[in-house]
């Protein structure tokens, strides 16, 4: 090989790895953009989930409270309105 196509595959190959770390800094700083707008849609909001559990735990707690009261409110009265289901539960199945 002669010194000038040793310089001119010398030229190409620097071009081509200054071409090739240009892209990839490029890549890494923008990221794959198709990619990435569909992986946010996948993740959840983390806080608005936070705000619905605390939401239900405040209605269970409200729920709990009524129960609480009524039961230290004196005494309950239980009816039970089937008996013929009460006399089928007792009796032995299979025989």
């Amino acid at each position: 090989m002669s010194k000038e196509s040793s310089k001119r595959i010398d030229r190409w190959l620097r071009l081509a790895v200054t071409t090739a770390l240009v892209l990839t800094v490029l890549h890494v700083w923008v990221g794959p953009m198709s990619m990435s707008r569909e992986a946010r849609a996948q993740i959840p909001d983390a806080g608005t989930q936070r705000v619905a559990l605390a939401n239900e735990l405040k209605e269970t707690n409200k729920l709990l409270q009524q129960i609480l009261k009524t039961l230290q409110s004196g005494t309950l009265t239980v009816e039970i309105k089937n008996t013929a289901d009460k006399k089928a539960a007792g009796k032995v199945r299979g025989k």
